[in-house]
This record gives C-alpha cells, sequence and structure tokens, in this order.
C-alpha cells in the first residue's frame, strides 16, 4: 500500500509540474500551441531563404493575447508562403483574416511580419515548392491534395495589406443560412479585409475580390458556375458585431442570408 501511495504522490506531482509548464510555455511545441514567441526579433528580411533550411516554423497571431502554433513555410516566386491544412476550422488562420500582424520564428530568428490569405497559388504549386524544398515530402503525398487547404502569404508590416479600421473589423469567417427558394441552404463566407474572400456553399467555392467597405456594410460581385450555366450574383450585406446579414441578388431572385461569425475553432 505504501508503494501505491508513494507512485500516487509521485504522479499527482508529475501533474502539478506539467500544468504549470503548460500556463507558462511560451512557444507551441509540436501540436500543442503556444503564446507569445520567445527569441529576439530581427529586422524583415530581405528575402526567405532561410525558410528552406527548416521543416517547420512558429507563427503568432492576435498581438493582444498572443496564440502561436508550429506549421511550415515554402518560398514561392520570392514570396513566404504559410499553409494550413483544414483552414476554415483553425483558430489560427481565423486571428490572421481579423488581423493580418504577425510574428514569425525560422529557426531562433523572430520577424514581425503581415500575413494575407491568397487565393492565387493553388495546391499543385505549393506541393511542387514542398518537394523542391523537401524531396521526401513526395513519398508522402496521396493522389489528391487535401481539401480546406488555405495560403497565407507574407509582407513586411509597413505593407498596405490591412490599414482600414472598418474593413479589419469587417474581416473574418462567417456561418450563414440562405433562404433560397428551394429551402434554406448553409455556406460559409471569408471575408479578407483587403476586399477578397470566397463563398464555400452547395454549388461549391467561389472567390471575390473588390469588395467595397464602408462602417459595417459590406458589397461585392461574382460569376459563379450554376447547372444552368454561369451566373452573376451581387451580395450587399452589414456586419454587426458577430452577425452579419443581407441579400444575394440575381437575374432570377433575390434571397435574404443571415449568419454569425465562426468563433474559436480547434488548433
Amino acid at each position: 500500500m505504501k508503494i501505491l501511495k508513494w507512485i500516487g504522490a509521485g504522479l499527482g506531482v508529475v501533474i502539478i509540474v506539467l500544468g504549470t509548464l503548460y500556463l507558462l510555455r511560451t512557444d507551441p511545441v509540436y501540436m500543442i500551441s503556444g503564446k507569445r514567441l520567445s527569441g529576439a526579433e530581427r529586422p524583415y528580411p530581405p528575402d526567405w531563404s532561410s525558410c528552406n533550411d527548416h521543416i517547420t516554423i512558429a507563427v503568432e497571431t492576435r498581438p493582444e493575447a498572443p496564440h502561436s502554433v508550429t506549421t511550415t513555410c515554402v518560398v514561392h516566386e520570392g514570396s513566404l508562403i504559410i499553409p494550413a491544412n483544414g483552414g476554415s476550422t483553425k483558430q489560427w488562420t481565423a486571428n490572421v483574416v481579423r488581423d493580418p500582424r504577425v510574428r514569425i520564428k525560422i529557426g531562433e530568428a523572430v520577424y514581425r511580419a503581415r500575413a494575407e490569405r491568397t487565393l492565387d497559388l493553388t495546391p499543385e504549386d505549393f506541393i511542387a515548392a514542398m518537394i523542391a524544398k523537401q524531396p521526401e515530402f513526395s513519398e508522402r503525398m496521396g493522389e489528391e491534395p487535401p481539401e480546406d487547404l488555405w495560403f497565407f502569404r507574407v509582407g513586411p508590416r509597413d505593407a498596405a495589406l490591412a490599414t482600414d479600421t472598418a474593413a479589419a473589423k469587417v474581416a473574418g469567417t462567417y456561418a450563414i443560412t440562405e433562404q433560397t427558394p428551394i429551402g434554406a441552404m448553409n455556406a460559409v463566407v471569408t471575408i479578407n479585409a483587403n476586399g477578397t474572400g470566397q463563398v464555400v456553399g452547395p454549388i461549391g467555392e467561389n472567390p471575390f475580390e473588390n469588395a467595397v467597405i464602408s462602417g459595417g456594410d459590406i458589397s461585392w460581385s461574382m460569376t459563379i458556375d450554376t447547372p444552368m450555366g454561369e451566373m452573376d450574383v451581387n451580395w450587399s450585406g452589414t456586419v454587426d458585431g458577430d452577425a452579419f446579414s443581407g441579400t444575394i441578388t440575381s437575374k432570377t431572385d433575390e434571397i435574404l442570408f443571415s449568419g454569425t461569425r465562426r468563433g474559436e475553432a480547434q488548433e
């Protein structure tokens, strides 16, 4: 019995120590998220060749309450690209969409930067860049690239990625319901602070750009593929706190939609 008591006491001490270390953590450790990244900050680099020397990097988001994760990176056409598998479900990607200010740690060097989701990079481009960086990566690839794969392009903090306060408040990912003539349909709308974004719904993934943002109001036009061919659609909505509602107008219909900003999701 004494042995069991000693073992129990020892396990209790280990749990307390591990719990304390978790609460005091800074950098992320593999799948465990961290807080503010440790290390001395360095000036924004002239190039990102150092990315090729490291399989993983750390990304810190949400400056007011730092949240950091472990991920990877590639250099594509001179730009640092950070991927997010399952991008619509990640907390850190939602943080970046809302506020593009990030800190990136490569090796022991920490850099202040801005990150913006990019829709002009294909999964095939990313895979080719990863294989060029890490040839053994090709052995781990399946026949099809992962679904819901997001990419973020990194730039200097003073770049005009998202300087408009109103745009930053509207930016986010929203789960909405569209009241269509054939019934309610769900979709996910992502709005970036620079006026780009996408709508993912029953008819697939449709990007948009050049959205007009004024205060909490936002509008954009897009062309979607339907069983009847291409169709021009106009979106007009208002963000009030975390609520997002408005209308979708086409040649044939005017549809109401409403929804809410997605909260913090899994890592």
